[in-house]
């Protein structure tokens, strides 16, 4: 009987040196460390790294004009809100920019919708409801900024955006 009571211990010693996967309640359980996966930037991630900045907005609106919006010249004597009992969709713009403090940089602001064809650039040859509202370049290098291109507005004044 002493034999077989060796025997069992034995062997009970042999399985928990064996790693039969049985853990005593006081020691912690051993987890196999996977290698950490690189991480995939997001859009966002990459635009922020490059100093690229997109914002845009969407301005809706219902009109109800009283009378028939015109002068007794028959000339329209609204511009942006001539529409009868309506809903309109007056602007969606994105706006997409890289404006370093030292270097090249540009901003494109594109806008569609029914005020698109009212702030077109002259000649306006009407019928489109799209606008390239701004589109410069510039250069920076200390406090002198050199831009050129297409703007609403050089001083702010006369802004047409509704934000």
């Amino acid at each position: 009987m002493q034999k077989n009571a060796q025997a069992i211990t034995t062997a009970a010693l042999l399985l928990g040196a064996a790693g039969s996967g049985v853990t005593r309640a006081d020691e912690p359980a051993k987890v196999a460390a996977e290698p950490a996966k690189p991480a995939t930037p997001s859009i966002f991630d990459v635009l922020d790294a490059s100093g690229i900045a997109i914002s845009g907005y969407v301005d809706a609106s219902y009109e109800r004009l009283s009378g028939l919006g015109l002068f007794s010249s028959l000339t329209p004597d609204r511009v942006f809100d001539a529409r009868h009992e309506s809903f309109t969709l007056n602007q969606a713009a994105i706006t997409i920019a890289k404006q370093p403090k030292e270097g090249f940089g540009a901003v494109v602001n594109l806008t569609a919708g029914q005020d698109a064809e009212v702030i077109k650039s002259y000649p306006n040859t009407g019928g489109s409801d799209f606008d390239v509202t701004q589109a410069f370049v510039q250069y920076a290098t200390g406090p002198l900024t050199v831009i050129g291109g297409k703007f609403v507005t050089l001083a702010g004044a006369e802004v047409i955006n509704p934000p």
